[in-house]
């Protein structure tokens, strides 16, 4: 009897550690975050030559937070923030929790307004190796998330990989703040329409501040009204920890609609 115990207990917490498939019903609890999974493909970056090689599909666990405060939430549903880890975090699910967005969550909890979601990289892997869009459909299926309001955001290597997921579907999001990443300045034609907010430290010796600073830039140069960048004197890598920090960023999130422009062709 003793034995037939230990095994249902152990059984109870394989099942509640383990993330949920895409094809189950995850479990909506207001005000935890819930971890999740769903499968993707990987895709060849476009921001970027790479001589990878891309499997055909993956699980990709993620996080999912749902809102306790209603005070952003319309008949279409709640905002989402997408946000997408650095490279320290790949393949570590709690550590993903523990650096960027996601701490602001537990903060912020009574008045946090966003359905917010951070997925989990593979180890060895990059964001600009995947293809999030079924991702955002599945979340828009899943929860009550607003269409028209999905917001992306990522910093070192999530801060790449939020210029390349712009660049893959630029339909997608609402508005996007890519934080000590950057994207080849080639590609600023796609991103002329774009709500864009760029962060960067002057001082940054993991990415160089060029990246950001040449793409944003060329979309200026190029007619681009809606790029914004802050630059931090003194700064180095860590620049996350103001920008999320600062209320001004939630509220330029919220300003943005994807309805408010033209749809943004892919082009070739």
């Amino acid at each position: 009897m003793l034995k037939k115990i230990l095994v249902a207990l152990v059984c109870v917490l394989l099942f509640r550690s383990a993330p949920v498939r895409s094809d189950e019903a995850p479990a909506a609890v207001p005000g935890e975050q819930v971890l999740c999974s769903i499968t993707l493909s990987y895709a060849k970056p476009l921001a970027f030559d790479t001589d990878a090689e891309f499997k055909t599909d993956f699980e990709l666990p993620y996080w999912v937070y749902l809102p306790i405060c209603d005070a952003e939430k319309t008949a279409k549903g709640y905002p989402l923030i997408i946000f997408l880890h650095g490279s320290e975090e790949r393949g570590k699910n709690e550590a993903a929790l523990k650096a960027g967005l996601p701490r602001r969550i537990v903060k912020e909890k009574e008045t946090w307004p966003f359905i917010t979601v951070t997925p989990v990289c593979p180890v060895k892997r990059r964001w600009i190796e995947m293809d999030l869009r079924p991702l955002v459909e599945h979340l828009i299926a899943e929860y009550p998330v607003d269409p028209d309001r999905v917001y992306l955001t990522g910093l070192s290597m999530g801060g790449f990989g939020t210029w390349d997921a712009l660049l893959k579907d630029p339909d997608l999001y609402a508005a996007a703040a890519p934080i000590a990443g950057g994207c080849e300045a080639e590609w600023a034609p796609k991103l002329l329409d774009i709500p864009i907010w760029a962060f960067h430290g002057e001082e940054d010796p993991t990415v160089r501040p060029a990246w950001s600073i040449d793409i944003c830039r060329a979309i200026e140069e190029q007619g681009g009204e809606k790029i914004r960048l802050s630059l931090f004197p003194d700064a180095e890598h860590d620049v996350w920890t103001p920008a999320y920090k600062d209320p001004e960023f939630y509220r330029w999130l919220l300003s943005h609609r994807l309805s408010d422009r033209a749809p943004v062709s892919k082009g070739e």
